[in-house]
């Protein structure tokens, strides 16, 4: 598991002289602990969020489920291997992390000064980069920027240039070390949750507001949602 391999990567670099580029202890417990706590409450509210979103699409929930039943028949276990054949899921989180990131704000702290519109901001100035805003800004992402729309993650056209118009998990060479993890966790859930229930919109449910909440964001009221049973629901 993940926490073996960076045991082991570990004791290697332990007994390397040259450890240059290794995982010491210290990056051992720090990447350890991101992967406990930033990975947690993110992976959990990203997933809140997009059965909402479906709840409030069936036509959307109804084409996942289709692609879910394709790919894995009726008792096929969800497995890392298979998962990246769900694209169509794969781009339901993704635009579900777009429109509601569980992270509002990164920063970056500038290592030279940047000049930008005749104006110098200096080096070591902490930059604050608003992903909400940038999720939703017409300018990167069309018209429809405020819809749900998970084909646009699968368009080509939208495809190209998108890693700094997507910033749920940051861009660059200091992006989100649990990126991948988190979306294949989010994609096995949905697979599996999903081939057994099916998800509505209780007609009394409050509106859906992102309120801060420490390091990230959460629905100020939760998430409302009414389950039924699939009636081909594979046994659990």
């Amino acid at each position: 598991d993940l926490l073996q391999y960076m045991v082991d990567a570990a004791a290697a670099a332990a007994h390397n002289e040259d450890a240059s580029g290794g995982v010491t202890p210290q990056s051992f417990a720090d990447n350890l602990l991101t992967f406990l706590f930033a990975g947690y409450d993110t992976t959990s509210i990203a997933l809140a969020y997009t059965l909402h979103l479906l709840a409030a699409h069936p036509q959307v929930q109804d084409k996942v489920v289709a692609e879910i039943q394709a790919v894995l028949g009726a008792d096929t276990a969800p497995t890392c291997d298979i998962v990246s054949s769900l694209t169509f899921c794969a781009a339901v989180v993704t635009e579900s992390v777009r429109l509601f990131p569980p992270v509002l704000v990164t920063m970056r702290s500038l290592e030279a000064d940047l000049h930008v519109g005749g104006h110098r901001v200096p080096k070591g100035t902490n930059v604050m980069l608003p992903i909400y805003w940038i999720h939703r800004y017409e300018g990167n992402w069309g018209a429809d920027a405020a819809a749900f729309r998970p084909e646009r993650h699968l368009d080509e056209i939208h495809g190209k240039d998108k890693a700094f118009r997507m910033m749920a998990f940051s861009a660059g060479p200091r992006n989100c070390v649990g990126m991948r993890f988190a979306m294949m966790e989010a994609v096995i859930v949905l697979a599996v949750v999903l081939r057994r229930c099916r998800f509505s919109l209780p007609t009394d449910a409050p509106p859906v507001r992102p309120v801060v909440a420490g390091l990230v964001q959460k629905p100020e009221h939760g998430i409302w949602l009414h389950v039924q049973p699939r009636e081909s629901a594979p046994a659990l």
